[in-house]
């Protein structure tokens, strides 16, 4: 699997659009209580340079892009994408619905409930990984995570800042160290959520390289 090694590359592709699954949220924080709503749109497609064929191979499947769908059932069966590797091939639209988990969200509270287990999939490798460096027990929850993690991409706090807020002692570890260990603590546990599926030939039989899902 392809590894990604910055938090700016996190959910990237090199440069094609991948099928995302895109959550809106609307959120109004009154007297410190937020209450939060979340949508999942589905879409995916290739560049739009990319060189693909559509039509129906001979297994009576149909081949191309999600771009030229109306919506989600409108897809293809074999669905266009790039693979890690660089080539052009199609994924199975079945596939691609189960990485993504777009059978698990229906409407607006399922979709929150979806991002609450993946956050906390993703603390619970983040807090493994940071235990493990420090040689101390550390226990974060999903929402304390997100909003860490979301802080620290966006530099509106430090590796020494979430240190503190955890309670991790690094005070003999510099600080250009902590931010690596903190950024690959970010990475590892990004990395939970991503699934690999493969890529195939218009056939849907022979496998031509990978294809990543955030």
């Amino acid at each position: 699997m392809f590894r990604k090694e910055t938090l700016e590359g996190i959910n990237m592709n090199n440069g094609i659009n991948k099928r995302k699954t895109k959550v809106i949220l609307m959120s109004s924080i009154i007297l410190g209580i937020a209450i939060c709503m979340a949508a999942v749109i589905a879409h995916t497609g290739v560049n739009a340079d990319a060189v693909y064929e559509s039509g129906v191979n001979k297994s009576g499947l149909t081949y191309g892009s999600s771009m030229d769908a109306a919506d989600s059932e409108d897809e293809p069966d074999l669905i266009a994408a790039e693979a890690t590797n660089g080539k052009i091939g199609y994924i199975y639209r079945t596939d691609l619905e189960e990485a993504e988990g777009d059978k698990e969200v229906s409407n607006p509270k399922e979709a929150v409930e979806y991002m609450n287990r993946k956050n906390q999939t993703e603390a619970n490798v983040f807090s493994e990984y940071i235990s493990d460096v420090f040689k101390q027990e550390i226990i974060l929850d999903g929402e304390t995570y997100a909003r860490i993690k979301d802080d620290f991409t966006a530099g509106k706090i430090s590796a020494s800042d979430i240190a503190s807020e955890l309670g991790i002692h690094a005070r003999e570890m510099q600080a250009s160290e902590l931010e690596e260990v903190m950024q690959s603590a970010f990475v590892s546990s990004q990395d939970a959520n991503t699934k690999t599926i493969c890529v195939y030939d218009r056939e849907g039989k022979t496998i031509i390289g990978l294809f990543e899902v955030d």
